[in-house]
Protein backbone atom coordinates (compact mmCIF):
# COMPACT_ATOMS: atom_id res chain seq x y z
CA UNK A 1 0.00 0.00 0.00
CA UNK A 2 1.15 3.56 -0.66
CA UNK A 3 1.37 5.89 2.29
CA UNK A 4 -1.67 7.83 1.07
CA UNK A 5 -3.86 4.73 0.82
CA UNK A 6 -6.70 3.93 3.17
CA UNK A 7 -8.53 0.63 3.05
CA UNK A 8 -11.70 -0.35 4.85
CA UNK A 9 -12.49 -4.05 5.03
CA UNK A 10 -15.76 -5.70 5.97
CA UNK A 11 -15.82 -8.56 8.50
CA UNK A 12 -15.98 -11.25 5.79
CA UNK A 13 -13.33 -9.75 3.53
CA UNK A 14 -11.35 -13.01 3.33
CA UNK A 15 -14.25 -15.45 3.14
CA UNK A 16 -13.85 -16.13 -0.58
CA UNK A 17 -10.06 -16.43 -0.66
CA UNK A 18 -9.67 -19.43 1.60
CA UNK A 19 -6.52 -20.60 -0.23
CA UNK A 20 -4.57 -17.40 0.47
CA UNK A 21 -1.14 -18.30 1.85
CA UNK A 22 0.59 -14.91 2.22
CA UNK A 23 -1.09 -11.79 3.63
CA UNK A 24 0.99 -8.63 4.02
CA UNK A 25 -0.28 -5.21 5.07
CA UNK A 26 2.43 -2.60 5.47
CA UNK A 27 2.98 0.96 4.34
CA UNK A 28 5.42 1.63 1.51
CA UNK A 29 7.23 4.93 1.09
CA UNK A 30 8.18 6.71 -2.13
CA UNK A 31 11.51 4.90 -2.30
CA UNK A 32 10.27 1.35 -2.09
CA UNK A 33 10.94 1.02 1.64
CA UNK A 34 8.39 0.67 4.42
CA UNK A 35 7.31 3.10 7.10
CA UNK A 36 4.39 3.88 9.37
CA UNK A 37 1.21 2.00 10.19
CA UNK A 38 -0.77 0.46 7.37
CA UNK A 39 -4.07 2.33 7.30
CA UNK A 40 -6.47 -0.62 7.15
CA UNK A 41 -9.74 -0.13 8.99
CA UNK A 42 -11.96 -2.92 10.34
CA UNK A 43 -14.98 -1.01 11.68
CA UNK A 44 -17.09 -4.16 11.91
CA UNK A 45 -14.34 -6.40 13.22
CA UNK A 46 -13.05 -9.47 11.43
CA UNK A 47 -14.83 -12.80 11.29
CA UNK A 48 -11.88 -14.92 10.22
CA UNK A 49 -8.68 -15.24 8.25
CA UNK A 50 -7.91 -17.86 5.57
CA UNK A 51 -7.16 -21.28 7.01
CA UNK A 52 -4.37 -21.86 4.48
CA UNK A 53 -2.49 -18.78 5.65
CA UNK A 54 1.22 -19.44 6.22
CA UNK A 55 2.63 -15.93 6.48
CA UNK A 56 0.77 -13.04 8.16
CA UNK A 57 2.40 -9.60 8.35
CA UNK A 58 0.04 -6.82 9.42
CA UNK A 59 1.67 -3.57 10.52
CA UNK A 60 -0.74 -1.73 12.81
CA UNK A 61 -3.34 -4.53 13.04
CA UNK A 62 -6.32 -2.57 14.44
CA UNK A 63 -8.14 -5.14 16.60
CA UNK A 64 -7.58 -6.32 20.18
CA UNK A 65 -7.20 -9.99 19.23
CA UNK A 66 -7.12 -12.37 16.30
CA UNK A 67 -10.49 -13.59 14.98
CA UNK A 68 -12.00 -16.32 17.14
CA UNK A 69 -12.81 -18.35 14.03
CA UNK A 70 -9.30 -18.25 12.64
CA UNK A 71 -7.86 -21.76 12.29
CA UNK A 72 -4.06 -21.17 12.17
CA UNK A 73 -2.92 -24.76 11.59
CA UNK A 74 -0.76 -23.77 8.59
CA UNK A 75 0.63 -20.54 10.01
CA UNK A 76 4.44 -20.43 10.02
CA UNK A 77 5.12 -16.72 10.65
CA UNK A 78 2.98 -14.24 12.57
CA UNK A 79 4.14 -10.63 12.51
CA UNK A 80 1.92 -7.89 13.99
CA UNK A 81 4.25 -4.94 14.73
CA UNK A 82 2.88 -1.70 16.24
CA UNK A 83 -0.58 -3.21 16.51
CA UNK A 84 -3.47 -2.67 18.91
CA UNK A 85 -3.57 -6.29 20.01
CA UNK A 86 -4.09 -6.80 23.73
CA UNK A 87 -4.04 -10.57 23.53
CA UNK A 88 -3.75 -13.06 20.70
CA UNK A 89 -6.77 -15.05 21.82
CA UNK A 90 -9.67 -14.38 24.16
CA UNK A 91 -9.02 -15.46 27.74
CA UNK A 92 -5.93 -15.88 29.91
CA UNK A 93 -5.00 -19.22 28.36
CA UNK A 94 -4.52 -20.41 24.83
CA UNK A 95 -7.43 -22.70 23.95
CA UNK A 96 -6.11 -26.24 23.62
CA UNK A 97 -7.48 -26.47 20.09
CA UNK A 98 -5.59 -23.30 19.07
CA UNK A 99 -2.37 -24.48 20.73
CA UNK A 100 -2.54 -27.75 18.81
CA UNK A 101 -3.32 -25.95 15.56
CA UNK A 102 -0.25 -23.73 15.90
CA UNK A 103 2.05 -26.71 15.47
CA UNK A 104 3.82 -25.11 12.48
CA UNK A 105 4.41 -21.63 13.93
CA UNK A 106 8.17 -20.93 14.05
CA UNK A 107 8.29 -17.11 14.21
CA UNK A 108 6.11 -14.64 16.11
CA UNK A 109 6.68 -10.91 16.44
CA UNK A 110 4.50 -8.51 18.43
CA UNK A 111 7.10 -5.77 18.70
CA UNK A 112 5.88 -2.37 19.88
CA UNK A 113 2.41 -3.68 20.71
CA UNK A 114 2.00 -1.43 23.71
CA UNK A 115 -1.40 -2.79 24.78
CA UNK A 116 0.00 -6.23 25.60
CA UNK A 117 0.49 -6.72 29.33
CA UNK A 118 1.00 -10.48 29.42
CA UNK A 119 0.99 -13.55 27.23
CA UNK A 120 -1.09 -16.69 27.83
CA UNK A 121 0.25 -18.85 30.65
CA UNK A 122 0.15 -22.06 28.62
CA UNK A 123 1.63 -20.90 25.33
CA UNK A 124 3.47 -24.16 24.80
CA UNK A 125 4.15 -23.74 21.09
CA UNK A 126 6.62 -26.53 20.40
CA UNK A 127 7.69 -25.34 16.93
CA UNK A 128 8.22 -21.70 17.92
CA UNK A 129 11.88 -20.76 17.51
CA UNK A 130 11.75 -16.94 17.55
CA UNK A 131 9.62 -14.70 19.77
CA UNK A 132 9.98 -10.94 19.48
CA UNK A 133 8.27 -8.75 22.08
CA UNK A 134 10.64 -5.78 22.01
CA UNK A 135 8.92 -2.47 22.65
CA UNK A 136 5.92 -4.05 24.41
CA UNK A 137 6.39 -1.45 27.12
CA UNK A 138 3.55 -2.70 29.35
CA UNK A 139 4.60 -6.34 29.30
CA UNK A 140 5.61 -6.93 32.93
CA UNK A 141 6.00 -10.69 33.14
CA UNK A 142 8.60 -12.90 31.54
CA UNK A 143 6.74 -14.97 28.92
CA UNK A 144 6.15 -18.68 29.44
CA UNK A 145 7.47 -20.28 26.29
CA UNK A 146 8.36 -23.70 24.96
CA UNK A 147 11.77 -25.11 25.80
CA UNK A 148 12.46 -25.21 22.05
CA UNK A 149 12.69 -21.42 21.78
CA UNK A 150 16.02 -20.21 20.34
CA UNK A 151 15.72 -16.44 19.96
CA UNK A 152 13.93 -14.31 22.55
CA UNK A 153 13.78 -10.53 22.12
CA UNK A 154 12.38 -8.61 25.09
CA UNK A 155 13.90 -5.14 24.67
CA UNK A 156 12.16 -2.18 26.31
CA UNK A 157 9.60 -4.23 28.21
CA UNK A 158 8.51 -3.72 31.84
CA UNK A 159 9.77 -7.13 33.02
CA UNK A 160 11.13 -6.90 36.58
CA UNK A 161 12.68 -10.31 37.00
CA UNK A 162 13.69 -13.43 35.14
CA UNK A 163 12.15 -16.58 36.68
CA UNK A 164 14.11 -19.53 38.00
CA UNK A 165 12.39 -21.67 35.39
CA UNK A 166 14.44 -20.05 32.63
CA UNK A 167 16.80 -23.00 33.05
CA UNK A 168 14.29 -25.02 31.00
CA UNK A 169 15.11 -23.00 27.87
CA UNK A 170 18.04 -25.25 27.07
CA UNK A 171 18.09 -24.37 23.35
CA UNK A 172 18.04 -20.58 23.79
CA UNK A 173 20.77 -18.92 21.69
CA UNK A 174 19.99 -15.19 22.03
CA UNK A 175 18.33 -13.46 24.98
CA UNK A 176 17.93 -9.72 24.39
CA UNK A 177 16.67 -7.63 27.32
CA UNK A 178 18.22 -4.31 26.38
CA UNK A 179 16.69 -1.26 28.11
CA UNK A 180 14.47 -3.30 30.42
CA UNK A 181 14.78 -0.48 32.94
CA UNK A 182 12.64 -2.21 35.60
CA UNK A 183 14.65 -5.43 35.60
CA UNK A 184 16.13 -5.99 39.06
CA UNK A 185 16.83 -9.69 39.34
CA UNK A 186 18.56 -12.46 37.43
CA UNK A 187 18.55 -16.00 38.84
CA UNK A 188 21.65 -18.15 39.13
CA UNK A 189 19.85 -20.69 36.93
CA UNK A 190 20.93 -18.55 33.96
CA UNK A 191 24.04 -20.74 33.92
CA UNK A 192 21.84 -23.68 32.85
CA UNK A 193 21.39 -22.07 29.43
CA UNK A 194 24.07 -24.17 27.80
CA UNK A 195 23.27 -23.08 24.23
CA UNK A 196 23.21 -19.34 25.01
CA UNK A 197 25.59 -17.38 22.78
CA UNK A 198 24.48 -13.75 23.19
CA UNK A 199 23.02 -12.12 26.31
CA UNK A 200 22.12 -8.43 26.09
CA UNK A 201 21.36 -6.47 29.27
CA UNK A 202 22.47 -3.03 28.07
CA UNK A 203 20.58 -0.17 29.72
CA UNK A 204 19.03 -2.26 32.52
CA UNK A 205 19.61 0.58 34.95
CA UNK A 206 18.10 -1.13 38.02
CA UNK A 207 20.19 -4.28 37.69
CA UNK A 208 22.73 -4.17 40.53
CA UNK A 209 23.92 -7.77 40.70
CA UNK A 210 25.05 -10.35 38.21
CA UNK A 211 24.27 -13.86 39.47
CA UNK A 212 26.82 -16.45 40.44
CA UNK A 213 27.79 -18.57 37.45
CA UNK A 214 27.66 -21.92 39.19
CA UNK A 215 28.29 -24.00 36.07
CA UNK A 216 30.50 -23.61 33.03
CA UNK A 217 28.85 -21.86 30.09
CA UNK A 218 30.73 -23.08 27.03
CA UNK A 219 28.89 -21.09 24.35
CA UNK A 220 28.21 -17.62 25.78
CA UNK A 221 30.45 -15.46 23.62
CA UNK A 222 28.87 -12.00 23.82
CA UNK A 223 27.71 -10.38 27.06
CA UNK A 224 26.49 -6.78 27.13
CA UNK A 225 26.19 -5.24 30.61
CA UNK A 226 26.74 -1.59 29.64
CA UNK A 227 24.71 1.11 31.39
CA UNK A 228 23.67 -1.15 34.26
CA UNK A 229 24.12 -0.46 38.00
CA UNK A 230 26.46 -3.39 38.67
CA UNK A 231 28.87 -2.85 41.56
CA UNK A 232 31.04 -5.89 40.88
CA UNK A 233 31.10 -9.21 39.11
CA UNK A 234 31.24 -12.53 40.98
CA UNK A 235 34.47 -14.52 41.04
CA UNK A 236 32.53 -17.35 39.39
CA UNK A 237 32.30 -15.08 36.34
CA UNK A 238 35.32 -16.97 35.02
CA UNK A 239 32.99 -19.89 34.27
CA UNK A 240 32.01 -17.99 31.13
CA UNK A 241 34.73 -19.91 29.35
CA UNK A 242 33.78 -18.91 25.79
CA UNK A 243 33.36 -15.18 26.43
CA UNK A 244 34.67 -13.18 23.46
CA UNK A 245 33.05 -9.76 23.97
CA UNK A 246 32.32 -8.14 27.34
CA UNK A 247 30.77 -4.67 27.40
CA UNK A 248 30.75 -2.86 30.76
CA UNK A 249 30.65 0.68 29.35
CA UNK A 250 29.09 3.34 31.60
CA UNK A 251 28.66 1.01 34.57
CA UNK A 252 29.24 4.00 36.82
CA UNK A 253 29.00 1.95 40.05
CA UNK A 254 31.40 -0.79 38.98
CA UNK A 255 34.29 -0.91 41.45
CA UNK A 256 36.31 -3.88 40.32
CA UNK A 257 36.66 -6.72 37.88
CA UNK A 258 37.03 -10.32 39.07
CA UNK A 259 40.56 -11.11 40.25
CA UNK A 260 40.62 -14.22 38.11
CA UNK A 261 39.60 -12.42 34.92
CA UNK A 262 42.76 -13.87 33.38
CA UNK A 263 40.90 -17.19 33.12
CA UNK A 264 38.72 -15.78 30.34
CA UNK A 265 41.03 -17.26 27.74
CA UNK A 266 38.96 -16.25 24.70
CA UNK A 267 38.12 -12.68 25.71
CA UNK A 268 39.09 -10.54 22.71
CA UNK A 269 37.11 -7.35 23.33
CA UNK A 270 36.68 -5.63 26.69
CA UNK A 271 34.81 -2.33 26.88
CA UNK A 272 34.93 -0.63 30.26
CA UNK A 273 34.49 3.03 29.31
CA UNK A 274 33.14 5.36 31.99
CA UNK A 275 33.38 2.98 34.96
CA UNK A 276 34.77 5.69 37.22
CA UNK A 277 35.24 3.79 40.52
CA UNK A 278 36.90 0.95 38.60
CA UNK A 279 40.20 -0.42 39.86
CA UNK A 280 42.13 -2.42 37.30
CA UNK A 281 43.25 -5.84 38.54
CA UNK A 282 46.85 -6.82 37.86
CA UNK A 283 45.49 -9.94 36.18
CA UNK A 284 44.29 -7.87 33.25
CA UNK A 285 47.78 -8.19 31.77
CA UNK A 286 47.19 -11.94 31.44
CA UNK A 287 44.23 -11.65 29.07
CA UNK A 288 46.03 -13.64 26.42
CA UNK A 289 43.42 -13.18 23.66
CA UNK A 290 42.56 -9.51 24.15
CA UNK A 291 42.59 -7.52 20.89
CA UNK A 292 40.49 -4.44 21.67
CA UNK A 293 40.65 -2.81 25.11
CA UNK A 294 38.60 0.31 25.87
CA UNK A 295 39.29 1.81 29.30
CA UNK A 296 38.46 5.42 28.44
CA UNK A 297 36.87 7.95 30.83
CA UNK A 298 38.04 6.21 34.00
CA UNK A 299 39.74 7.54 37.13
CA UNK A 300 42.68 5.15 37.65
CA UNK A 301 46.13 6.80 37.75
CA UNK A 302 48.21 4.00 36.31
CA UNK A 303 47.98 0.75 34.39
CA UNK A 304 49.60 -2.61 35.20
CA UNK A 305 53.27 -2.64 34.26
CA UNK A 306 52.98 -5.94 32.42
CA UNK A 307 50.71 -4.69 29.63
CA UNK A 308 53.46 -5.56 27.17
CA UNK A 309 52.53 -9.22 27.65
CA UNK A 310 49.24 -8.71 25.80
CA UNK A 311 50.67 -10.03 22.55
CA UNK A 312 47.36 -9.86 20.61
CA UNK A 313 46.40 -6.33 21.70
CA UNK A 314 45.86 -4.07 18.68
CA UNK A 315 43.61 -1.26 19.93
CA UNK A 316 43.93 0.51 23.28
CA UNK A 317 41.70 3.42 24.27
CA UNK A 318 42.48 5.31 27.49
CA UNK A 319 41.16 8.68 26.30
CA UNK A 320 39.91 11.15 28.93
CA UNK A 321 41.42 9.18 31.81
CA UNK A 322 42.21 12.49 33.49
CA UNK A 323 44.14 11.03 36.43
CA UNK A 324 46.29 8.66 34.38
CA UNK A 325 49.92 9.59 35.05
CA UNK A 326 51.86 7.02 33.07
CA UNK A 327 51.62 4.51 30.26
CA UNK A 328 53.66 1.30 30.45
CA UNK A 329 55.40 -0.51 27.62
CA UNK A 330 52.86 -1.88 25.21
CA UNK A 331 53.06 -5.01 23.05
CA UNK A 332 54.87 -4.82 19.72
CA UNK A 333 51.69 -5.57 17.80
CA UNK A 334 49.75 -2.50 18.98
CA UNK A 335 48.15 -0.64 16.06
CA UNK A 336 46.23 2.18 17.68
CA UNK A 337 46.51 4.05 20.96
CA UNK A 338 44.09 6.81 21.97
CA UNK A 339 45.23 8.83 24.98
CA UNK A 340 43.50 12.12 24.22
CA UNK A 341 42.40 14.13 27.22
CA UNK A 342 44.82 12.38 29.62
CA UNK A 343 45.75 15.67 31.28
CA UNK A 344 47.90 14.18 34.04
CA UNK A 345 49.99 11.99 31.74
CA UNK A 346 53.68 12.47 32.57
CA UNK A 347 55.42 9.24 31.62
CA UNK A 348 54.90 7.42 28.31
CA UNK A 349 57.21 4.43 28.19
CA UNK A 350 55.80 3.28 24.86
CA UNK A 351 55.83 6.58 22.93
CA UNK A 352 59.17 6.06 21.19
CA UNK A 353 58.12 2.54 20.28
CA UNK A 354 54.90 3.80 18.70
CA UNK A 355 56.55 6.51 16.64
CA UNK A 356 59.39 4.26 15.48
CA UNK A 357 56.95 1.67 14.18
CA UNK A 358 54.64 4.22 12.57
CA UNK A 359 51.56 3.31 14.58
CA UNK A 360 48.51 5.53 14.81
CA UNK A 361 48.25 7.28 18.15
CA UNK A 362 46.36 10.22 19.62
CA UNK A 363 47.46 12.33 22.55
CA UNK A 364 46.67 15.69 24.08
CA UNK A 365 43.55 17.37 25.41
CA UNK A 366 41.35 16.87 22.34
CA UNK A 367 38.17 14.88 22.16
CA UNK A 368 37.79 11.30 20.93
Amino acid sequence: MSKTSQLELNPNAFARISNLKFLIFRMSDDHGGFEGNCNVQLPGGLESLPGELRYLYWHGYPLASLPANFCPMNLVELNLPCSKVERLWEGAKVPLSISQQLSNLTFMSLRHCKNIRSLPTNMDLQSLKTLELSGCSNLNKFPEVSRNIRYLYLRETAIQEVPLSIECLSKLVILDMKNCTKLKYLPSTICKLKALETFILSGCKNLENFPEVLETMDHLGHLFLDETSLVNLPESFCNLKALHTLDLSDCSNLEKLPKNIKNLNFLAELRARGCNPLKLPTDIMYLSSIVDLNLSENSFDRMPAGMGQLSKLRWLNVSRCKQLQSLPELPAGIKYLNARGCRSLESISCLKQLFELGYSSSFGDGNW
